[in-house]
């Protein structure tokens, strides 16, 4: 088989859930000393499952070969059933290929150096403050399919590529149909499957005693936008053994992570003249000019940027999949939470952003352990209530279509459109406001939304019983319900109704 890859893992990955590297796991730094025992036993957090590949003969052949048809896993609601797909399109040459995967791999090894001594949330940073990435330790194979129309085994590497690329496929081909003539191809994709991801601490004790931890990257898919590259980690053996299903068993999951590669295609340029790239330990933009100042590089601007960024994967994830959340509620810890058509959270709060979770999100404040809110520390809640207004917002401007019948085809591919002159506009107005706190931001995204409404509904003849007054107002209303930290949402009276 041959070997791939030698670049280091280092920059610009999204992750579809939390940050996969979450640092805190472990026992007080307070009970560390200068020891430095030459065998330090290992302390393993997380080990991930392991998975082989069913025709190792497959790997050493050269010829081309056309795939046609094939049986994998889907979630379905709760469960996950194996079913029929077609596969057009996609071949084996030097590895496995299709319209929008160049290459697949599978795996590649990286390993990270980080250290317990250090501050709790900076052990893997260096001095700068930035991530001290991971380097490649072993680079991995190209990935060959030989069967066709075959039901190879669930948890073997094929199945897991080949169910990967057949929904990026999907989702790319729904991109094609309907992004704008004018709209760039987004570029192909690398497929980096199952890759043994380490990070090794130094300085770390359980019960006094100094041991080297280990902590894998498990339970994740990560959109890798320096080499146009989806990673898709293996499921942790607690896991494996206790969940039903996959991440990368879901049309949704690959559909978001797809997601941001189209918004890298259709904004990027502008973030890279701001000087704005993805940071993967903080998992949000980071703004460059700040990286050398603090330990993040984050700030308002950049946590309200991740949040859109998050919602558009979603939102586009949900428009390409048929407007239905099928392969993403039977998710643990993930369906409901991210479920477009949920107005509440898993936890029964309502998907809102109100001034106090605006705070959160751009880390004025602090939630405590028991804060219902917690989560907005993290933008994926944030960018479930921007999904959600957007949605609600764009199901509105599509039914006062006389022409569309909610739920249709037609219905979603309309929405799908709004989605993707929402989120050209939303890169264009906060371009200006760089260094504005987050209301201002929240401003440029309710007019964003303005814009959409207004160059949208002159293109379309309405319901006699719709007027463009009654659908602006219906815009205000969403607005003010689902972000009531908006101090004017668009299209609102004098008065501040609408």
């Amino acid at each position: 088989m041959k070997s791939v890859l030698s670049a280091p893992l280092n920059r610009a990955i999204s992750w579809i859930f939390v940050p996969a590297f979450a640092a805190g796991v472990g026992c007080s730094k307070s009970d560390r000393s200068n020891e430095q025992p030459i065998v330090l036993p290992v302390r393993v957090f997380e080990a991930p499952a392991t998975y082989e590949i069913f025709d190792a003969n497959c790997q050493k052949q050269t010829d081309k070969i056309d795939l046609t048809s094939g049986t994998l896993p889907a979630w379905q609601s709760d469960q996950v059933q194996m079913i029929s797909v077609d596969l057009s399109n996609t071949v084996t040459s030097i590895s496995l290929r299709n319209s929008i995967v160049k290459d697949t791999v599978f795996g590649v090894e990286y390993e990270r150096r980080c250290d317990d001594a250090k501050e709790d949330g900076q052990e893997c940073l260096d001095e700068l403050g930035r991530d001290d990435y991971a380097a490649v330790k072993g680079k991995g194979w190209y990935l060959r399919i030989c069967e066709n129309g075959y039901e190879y085994p669930r948890k073997s590497v094929e199945t897991v590529a080949l169910t990967s690329a057949h929904y990026l496929d999907l989702a790319h081909k729904t991109y094609l149909q309907l992004k704008e003539p004018s709209a760039a191809v987004p570029p192909q994709l690398l497929l980096n499957v199952l890759p043994l991801f380490t990070d090794i601490f130094d300085n770390y004790y359980e019960n006094g005693e100094k041991k080297l931890r280990k902590k894998y990257v498990v339970n994740n898919l990560a959109y890798y936008g320096g080499k146009n590259m989806i990673i898709v980690f293996p499921a942790s053996k607690q896991t494996d053994e206790a969940f039903p299903g996959f991440f990368w068993e879901s049309q949704f999951v690959l559909g978001h992570e797809y997601g941001h590669h189209v918004e890298r295609q259709r904004t990027g340029l502008l973030k890279a003249k701001l000087g704005i790239d993805w940071n993967p330990i903080t998992h949000t933009w980071e703004d460059l000019s700040l990286a050398k100042f603090t330990d993040t590089g984050t700030s308002e601007f950049t946590q309200v940027l991740g949040a859109i960024s998050e919602g558009f994967a979603d939102l586009l994830a949900f428009y390409a999949e048929g407007g239905t959340s099928l392969s993403l509620t039977g998710i643990p810890t993930l369906g409901k939470n991210r479920d477009i058509r949920t107005p509440t959270f898993e936890n029964n709060t309502q998907k809102t952003l109100t001034q106090d979770r605006l705070n959160l999100l751009t880390g004025r404040k602090t939630a405590g352990k028991r804060d219902p809110d917690r989560h907005f520390e993290n933008i994926h809640s944030g960018g479930a209530v921007f999904a959600y207004a957007a949605d609600r917002i764009f199901k509105s401007v599509s039914l006062a279509r006389i022409d569309i019948v909610e739920g249709s085809k037609e219905d979603m591919a309309f929405r799908y459109k709004l989605l993707l002159l929402w989120i050209d506009e939303t890169g264009e107005g906060l371009s200006l406001v760089k260094s504005d706190p987050a209301e201002s931001h929240l401003e440029k995204i309710s007019g964003a939304f303005a814009k959409v409404v207004d160059d949208s509904v002159g293109g379309f003849t309405l319901r006699p019983d719709t007027t463009e007054k009654q659908l602006q107002s219906e815009v205000c209303n969403v607005l003010t319900e689902v972000l009531p930290a908006l101090a004017k949402p668009a299209f609102a009276l004098a008065d501040g109704g609408c």
